[in-house]
């Protein structure tokens, strides 16, 4: 978990032009170690999130962001602070982002998470707020998205907690995500490229 954070922390702080190669040795090292600890039964693709027992929930999930999206839009609109077509943003321009959301959720719940439950034990209630605290502050140091993903990391890991389906929590994520991106204008960069 240690090497996991030092790798972030590098990415996020070395100059953008620079970070193909870092990104590279962090998807491999992530990887790796999920890799190894299936081999070793030291988890399952269920623990992961990857092949969840219950998965009715995705649609009241995926209702709920579409809702706090439609908010998103109407407040941008109001406050004029929507910036291009900006339906035809969301739908088209920003559905890349359902994959860096899949991505940050993973390392979010099915690793990050996963690691602290270990140390910390399963039932404990701060595993889910301590998460949170560390992937907010993988977003400095802009405020805005760390304020965003302090209260949507911790929210997104009490359901994964209680569900354990990965998909949910990530669809949520791509579409307020895609939706914070077009409806309102604020700097999504985070690290060196802020």
């Amino acid at each position: 978990m240690i090497v996991l954070l030092l790798l972030a922390n590098q990415v996020l702080w070395t100059a953008p032009d620079a970070r193909g190669k870092l990104k590279l040795v962090g998807c491999v090292w992530v990887l790796a170690t999920v890799i190894v600890d299936l081999l070793f039964d030291l988890t399952d693709l269920e623990e992961l999130g990857l092949l969840p027992k219950r998965s009715r929930q995705i649609g009241d999930y995926a209702l709920f962001g579409f809702l706090v999206a439609g908010i998103l839009m109407v407040v941008g609109l109001a406050f004029r602070l929507v910036h291009g077509p900006y339906l035809e943003q969301f739908l088209f321009h920003k559905s890349g982002y359902a994959l860096v959301g899949f991505g940050q959720e993973f390392l979010l719940q099915s690793c990050l998470l996963r690691y602290l439950k270990r140390i910390m034990g399963t039932s404990n209630p701060r595993c889910s707020l301590l998460a949170a605290i560390i992937f907010s502050w993988c977003h400095r140091p802009n405020y805005y998205l760390m304020a965003t993903t302090l209260a949507g990391g911790y929210l997104g890991c009490r359901v994964f907690k209680k569900h354990g389906n990965l998909y949910e929590v990530s669809t949520v994520h791509a579409i307020i995500g895609a939706a914070i991106a077009s409806f309102i204008k604020i700097n999504m960069k985070v690290g060196a490229g802020y």
